[in-house]
């Protein structure tokens, strides 16, 4: 079948169509697709040249009639010359409704890759529980002329997260006559329309990104943004990733008719699963990454050389501890590296409303602290005497790993024991600092039937481990710069039942030591426990276990010696503890 049948025009004479092939060829050849009325203005063209019997040039056309004339009759879509058909794109949109999701997995297999730049393949996403649940959120709040923010920390796939929304909108509306078309414009790439032409066949066109603006005129039109300023956009709904930089999305805010959200950073589960069905890399080796880096899948599953992985460790060396925590307030930044090492999240339980900011891993507050204690260790330790030097998110992890080290370098502390008040003395040798992930790993270990001795320290790498900090024997340690730390019941219960079984002295009774600077020391209260739901807010008062007796610990620190307190055990330390820092006063 001809072209010119194909598109419902017969009775051609084959002197015509061998003449008006030429010209289709053509245009075609520089990426322009006929419409039925471009192709019968071609015919006419060309009978007319025939009866005057003129010759067509390329140059001329017929009838006196520019190239450009005829292009603007064969868009489907706008009068702009200045895009052209995207093959690898109208392949892709042609074959996007045929996507296929694994409920057993999650994972969404595309039929062609994504068109996201040349040289990129990437046919396979995993589909995060927070990608269908935004995806629902966003869909409510779709509307001509609004904007949706779409926000979250570099590298967690908020890019990705487009392309599942351009299939979950097309295959909802699947069954209806309604076409949707869509403007794909990505930072420091051509614009992609995805549209169809008069056929009904799916079609997508790139060129530069103001060649479409007219475009967002229409009411039909989604407006996808990637990491970049939208264009003005009068009618057409806008959803725009970016990472938190305000010059791309500040503007759009101040109108009014716009929304944020926040996109968590991945948990291990999610790492685990997409690892297994997609990557496939050593699992060891991807989790020892995580623990690094927390939930980042760019530097956990994608840039994996050894060269991409020292950039965390260039990032801590060159992270300013205290104008990092000032932007818990305002974490929109335009530093790329400090959120190598603080992540902006998504406050659990708020429909991905709010937004939070955290310490991308134990690793990472490790040796943020290592850093400066090793450089500025008198300056550290004086600004440790009053917590209100501090903010409250800072001073708890200095705090903290302080602490750490303190306890398992050993010495004498001042502990109060809180129902009864009485007051007495701790003593702990030079204790061996060893790590371990999670409960499951504690589980293994008391399945191998392997036990702790009383010369460990034992600290959870795990940022999600909520029963305690650390424990050594029978003695748990719980870091607090705060008048109140409740204890979440179920996962205390669990852990106390697994230590002991893998700690010498089984049946002994747990002594909970709330290590406190010495301004709360004389104050502290007997602290609840709590039983809470990690779907709902909601929280349940408990009794404290039997087996377990609440302490005080007075935490003061001494200046020892940065090498005895922070011995470089690590490769990256050379690094972290080199660059050349200011301290902040």
């Amino acid at each position: 079948m001809s072209i010119w049948t194909k598109r419902g025009i017969d009775n051609i004479d084959q002197i015509t169509e061998d003449k008006a092939q030429k010209t289709v060829d053509i245009l075609e050849k520089e990426g322009f697709e006929l419409t039925k009325k471009g192709l019968t203005e071609v015919l006419t063209d060309i009978a007319y040249q025939d009866a005057k019997e003129k010759i067509f040039t390329e140059d001329n056309g017929w009838n006196g009639k520019k190239k450009g004339d005829l292009i603007k009759i064969c868009q489907p879509t706008t009068t702009s010359t200045a895009f052209k058909i995207h093959q690898r794109s109208s392949i892709f949109w042609k074959e996007l409704i045929n996507a296929s999701l694994d409920p057993t997995n999650n994972v969404l297999n595309f039929q062609q890759y994504l068109p996201i730049r040349e040289g990129t393949k990437i046919n396979t996403i995993y589909v995060r529980d927070s990608y269908i649940e935004l995806y629902d959120i966003i869909n409510n709040l779709e509307n001509p002329e609004h904007t949706v923010l779409l926000k979250g920390n570099p590298g967690i796939g908020k890019s990705i997260f487009l392309w599942y929304y351009m299939y979950k909108k097309i295959l909802d509306n699947r069954d209806s006559k309604l076409k949707l078309h869509f403007l794909y414009d990505r930072v420091d790439s051509k614009a992609i329309f995805f549209t169809f032409n008069s056929f009904g066949d799916p079609i997508a066109y790139n060129g530069f990104r103001q060649d479409f603006s007219d475009l967002l005129e229409r009411e039909d039109v989604f407006y996808l943004v990637d990491g970049q300023r939208p264009l003005p956009a009068l009618k057409s709904f806008i959803l725009l990733v970016s990472s938190p930089r305000k010059e791309n999305y500040q503007e759009y805010l101040k109108l009014g008719s716009s929304s944020t959200l926040i996109m968590p950073i991945w948990n291990w589960d999610e790492i685990k699963i997409s690892n297994s069905n997609i990557y496939r890399h050593d699992e060891k080796e991807v989790e020892c990454r995580f623990e690094k880096w927390g939930g980042i899948p760019r530097y956990v599953l994608e840039k994996i050389s050894a060269e991409s992985q020292l950039e965390l460790a260039r990032s801590i060396a060159t992270t300013d501890l205290d104008a990092c925590f000032d932007r818990v307030n305002q974490p929109d930044s335009p530093s790329t590296g400090s959120h190598k090492v603080i992540h902006i999240d998504a406050v659990p339980n708020t429909k991905y409303s709010q937004q939070r900011v955290v310490m991308g891993s134990n690793y990472i507050q490790r040796k943020l602290v290592q850093r400066f204690y090793f450089n500025f260790r008198e300056q550290l330790i004086s600004r440790t005497k009053n917590m209100s030097n501090w903010s409250a998110s800072l001073g708890g992890v200095v705090f903290e790993q302080l602490s750490h080290q303190t306890l398992s370098f050993g010495g004498k502390f001042s502990i109060r024991q809180l129902d009864t008040g009485i007051s007495s003395v701790l003593e702990l040798k030079d204790l061996n600092t060893v790590f371990f992930n999670n409960v499951k790993d504690l589980q293994s270990k008391k399945d191998a039937n392997e036990y702790y001795s009383n010369s460990d320290y034992a600290r959870p790498e795990d940022m999600n481990f909520r029963a305690i900090d650390s424990f050594n024997g029978h003695s748990l340690f719980q870091m607090t710069v705060s008048e109140t730390h409740s204890v979440v019941y179920k996962p205390f219960v669990n852990l106390l039942y697994l230590l002991d079984s893998i700690l010498p002295g089984t049946g002994a009774p747990f002594n909970l030591f709330f290590v406190v600077p010495p301004d709360l020391f004389e104050t502290f209260k007997p602290q609840k426990f709590i039983e809470h739901d990690d779907k709902t807010p909601s929280k349940f008062n408990k009794s404290c276990p039997s087996n377990v007796i609440q302490f005080a610990l007075k935490m003061e620190f001494e200046s020892i010696p940065a090498q005895k307190l922070y011995p470089i055990t690590e490769p990256e330390d050379k690094i972290i503890l080199t660059i050349g820092i200011k301290f902040p006063l």
